[in-house]
C-alpha cells in the first residue's frame, strides 16, 4: 500500500514537471509579428535547435547582415519626404516627417533618427532659401513700382514680403519704404495745383509747373501719369516734356509708349514719338515696330514709324519687316524709307547679297522685292520736286546700301582753322592736290595745340562721309594726324561730333596710289563741318592734313 502510495505522488510529481516544461517553451516561444512585419528583438538564439540562429548559421556574430522590411520601409519613407523636398512641397514634407516620427515613435534606433533630422534639416534650409528668393524679389518689385509711381502695387509687395518672415534688415527696408510712399501721398496735395497748370497754354506757367514738380519726382510722376491719361493734348504735351526733364528713361518711355499706342491719343502720337527717340534709350524698338506694321491706323502706323527712323534701337528685321511697304506709294513712304536707312546704318546691313543669304529669314516675295529694290530706289529719286522728302530718302537708302557713291560737295569753303605760321595757308586742304609732297599743298600746325579746321558748305547738306589724304610731308609720313573727330551743326556755335576715325600715315613720297580715307558720316545734316584733331601720329615739331573732302549731297 505504502509502495504503491509513492508510485501515484511519482508520477504526479512527473506530470506537473512535464505540464511546466510545456509552459516554459510556450514563455520563450518568439511573439506573433505585428502587421509591418517586425520581428521580435529579444528572440534568443540558444533556445533555437542545435543552436543555430534563424538564418541558419551557427554563429550569430558572422551572420550575413540583411536589411529588415521595417529598415527598408523607413528609407523609402525618406526618400518620399526627401523628393517632396526637392519639388519644394515643404508642408507635405513636414506632414509624412511628423507621421513618421509619430508612427515609429520610441522604436526608432539613433542612425534612424539621424537620417530624419537630416531630412529634417534640409526641409527647413530649402524652405528658408525659397521665402529669401521670394522676399527680394518682391521687395525688388516694391521698389521698382514705387519708382513707377504705382504706390498701391509698392504696398501690396510690401504686405507679400511682410508675411514671409523677413529679417530684421529687410523689415527696415520696408519701414523706410512705407514711410517713402506715404510722405509722397502727402506731397500729392502739395503738388495738386501745379499739376493743374500743366494743361496751361501759358509758356510761362507751365516752366513754372514742371520746375515745381521736378522738387518733387517721387510724388510727382504718378500724378502727371494721371493727366497724360486725360487725353487733353495740351496736358500731354507738357507731361511728355516733364518727363523727358526727369532724366529717367527706363522709367518714362513705358509711359511715352502707351501714349503712342492709345487710340484716344490721336493729337499727341507725333509728340510721343519725338519724345521716345529723344530718350536715346534702348527698351521700345521691338513695341515700335510691331505697331507700325499692324496698326490698321494711318496717322499711327506713320508716327510709329518716324519713331523707328530715330530710336537708338530698331530691330534686326526692321529692313526686311517694312520692305513690302517700300513698293507702296503714299504718305507714309518717306518714313519708311527713313526707318530701313536707319536700320541698314544702326545694323551695318549695307550689302544686299548679305540678306538673300539668309534664306531661312527672308519669303519668296521679300526675295524679288530686294532684287527690285535698285530700281525702285532709282524711280523715287526721279520723282518731281515737291516730294523731296522722298528723294531724299530714297538716295540716303542707295548710299546706305552701297548702291550710290556719294561724291564731293562743291563749293565748300575754310571758315576756321587752328592759327599757325602765316605762310601756312588752310586753303590749301581744298586745293585738289593730294598726290605731291610740296608743303604749300599742305596745311599743318605745332603740335602743342590739337588743330582744327572749320569748313562752311554754303547751305544746309547732308554729309555722308569725310574723306582725307594725310599729312605725305618727303620722307615723314608720321607727321599727321592719327585720331580725328567730325562735328557737323546748322550753326558755328552748336557743332555737334557725327562720327570719329583713325588715319594711317602718309606715305611720304610723290605721286603715290591714293592713300586717303574715308569717315562715314551717319546722314548728318548741316552748314558747317568740323575735323578736331584728337591725338598725333607722332609727338613731332609739327603736323597736319593734305587734303579734305566732304562727301554728301
Amino acid at each position: 500500500m505504502a509502495r504503491r502510495l509513492f508510485n501515484w505522488i511519482a508520477a504526479g510529481v512527473f506530470a506537473c514537471g512535464a505540464l511546466s516544461g510545456c509552459g516554459s517553451e510556450i514563455t520563450n516561444s518568439p511573439r506573433a509579428l505585428p502587421e509591418t512585419g517586425e520581428q521580435n528583438p529579444a528572440t534568443d538564439i540558444k533556445n533555437t535547435p542545435s543552436g543555430k540562429n534563424a538564418s541558419g548559421t551557427t554563429d550569430g556574430t558572422n551572420a550575413p547582415k540583411t536589411k529588415t522590411p521595417a529598415a527598408r520601409g523607413i528609407e523609402e519613407q525618406v526618400a518620399a519626404i526627401e523628393q517632396e523636398v526637392n519639388s519644394g512641397n515643404w508642408d507635405k514634407a513636414e506632414e509624412k516627417l511628423a507621421a513618421l516620427r509619430e508612427l515609429r515613435g520610441e522604436s526608432l534606433t539613433d542612425e534612424e533618427r539621424g537620417k530624419l533630422q537630416l531630412v529634417d534639416n534640409s526641409l527647413r534650409d530649402s524652405r528658408d532659401a525659397s521665402r529669401l528668393d521670394e522676399r527680394t524679389k518682391l521687395l525688388h518689385a516694391a521698389k521698382a513700382a514705387f519708382q513707377n509711381g504705382n504706390w498701391d502695387e509698392s504696398l501690396k509687395q510690401i504686405d507679400a514680403v511682410a508675411a514671409l518672415a523677413p529679417s530684421a534688415e529687410e523689415r527696415e527696408t520696408l519701414n523706410e519704404l512705407r514711410s517713402s510712399i506715404d510722405a509722397a501721398m502727402k506731397a500729392q496735395l502739395r503738388l495738386a495745383s501745379w499739376i493743374k497748370m500743366l494743361g496751361s497754354s501759358n509758356a510761362g506757367e507751365v516752366k513754372t509747373a514742371q520746375t515745381q514738380l521736378l522738387e518733387e519726382p517721387e510724388a510727382a510722376l504718378p500724378l502727371v501719369r494721371q493727366a497724360i491719361d486725360s487725353h487733353d493734348p495740351v496736358t500731354t504735351r507738357n507731361g511728355l516734356e516733364f518727363l523727358r526733364k526727369l532724366r529717367k528713361p527706363e522709367i518714362v518711355l513705358p509711359i511715352m509708349v502707351s501714349v503712342l499706342e492709345d487710340p484716344a491719343q490721336q493729337a499727341s502720337w507725333e509728340i510721343a514719338a519725338k519724345e521716345i527717340a529723344r530718350q536715346n534709350h534702348p527698351g521700345t524698338g521691338t513695341q515700335i515696330l510691331e505697331l507700325a506694321l499692324t496698326s490698321s491706323l494711318p496717322d499711327q502706323r506713320l508716327a510709329a514709324t518716324n519713331a523707328l527712323a530715330s530710336i537708338i534701337d530698331p530691330p534686326q528685321v526692321t529692313a526686311l519687316s517694312l520692305m513690302p511697304s517700300l513698293f507702296r506709294d503714299g504718305s507714309e513712304l518717306a518714313a519708311t524709307i527713313s526707318a530701313c536707312m536707319h536700320s541698314v546704318v544702326i545694323h551695318h546691313q549695307h550689302d544686299l547679297l548679305e540678306w538673300r543669304s539668309q534664306s531661312e529669314a527672308i519669303s519668296d516675295s521679300q526675295t524679288q522685292q530686294l532684287n527690285q529694290l535698285s530700281e525702285r530706289l532709282k524711280t523715287l529719286q526721279a520723282l518731281p520736286a515737291d516730294q523731296q522728302g522722298t528723294i531724299d530718302a530714297a538716295r540716303q537708302l542707295a548710299i546706305a546700301l552701297r548702291m550710290i557713291t556719294p561724291e564731293p560737295i562743291s563749293g565748300v569753303q575754310i571758315l576756321d582753322a587752328t592759327l599757325t605760321d602765316a605762310a601756312v595757308k588752310p586753303a590749301a586742304l581744298l586745293d585738289g592736290v593730294w598726290n605731291s609732297i610740296d608743303p604749300t599743298t599742305m596745311w599743318w600746325t605745332p603740335v602743342i595745340q590739337n588743330g582744327f579746321v572749320v569748313l562752311d558748305l554754303g547751305s544746309s547738306k547732308t554729309v555722308t562721309g569725310v574723306r582725307i589724304w594725310n599729312f605725305n610731308e618727303s620722307g615723314a609720313g608720321y607727321r599727321g594726324w592719327k585720331d580725328v573727330e567730325i562735328y557737323v551743326s546748322d550753326t558755328q556755335t552748336a557743332l555737334r561730333p557725327v562720327a570719329r576715325g583713325n588715319l594711317l600715315p602718309a606715305p611720304g613720297v610723290a605721286e603715290p596710289l591714293d592713300y586717303s580715307q574715308v569717315i562715314e558720316v551717319n546722314f548728318a545734316k548741316g552748314r558747317y563741318v568740323k575735323l578736331a584733331c584728337m591725338e598725333y601720329l607722332a609727338q613731332s615739331s609739327h603736323a597736319g592734313l593734305t587734303e579734305i573732302q566732304i562727301l554728301g549731297y
